[in-house]
């Protein structure tokens, strides 16, 4: 007899909470390049594209970690299932 499982880890909890940080950086890089843009591209200073590079590390990082995560997740499955089979 099957147990159901109740809370713990999936596969969706995580790309919900991952997703929902990641979303806040967009709107955050968003508001940036609205507020540079507003300015004019000629009042773009280095402290402005530094802080485009962070914005753009940063969710390429929420990306790669969802990425990972997923995967791992997926592949620990995958284990299970065919040392179960």
């Amino acid at each position: 007899m099957a147990l159901p499982i109740t809370g713990g880890l999936n596969v969706n909890s995580v790309n919900n909470t991952l997703g929902s940080a990641l979303q806040t950086k967009e709107a955050q890089f968003a508001s940036t390049m609205s507020s540079i843009e507003a300015r004019g591209s000629d009042s773009m200073t280095a402290v402005d594209l530094l802080q485009v590079q962070q914005q753009l590390q940063q969710i390429n990082m929420f990306v790669d970690l969802m990425s990972t995560i997923i995967k791992s997740f997926s592949d620990s499955v995958k284990g299970v299932i065919q040392k179960s089979g």
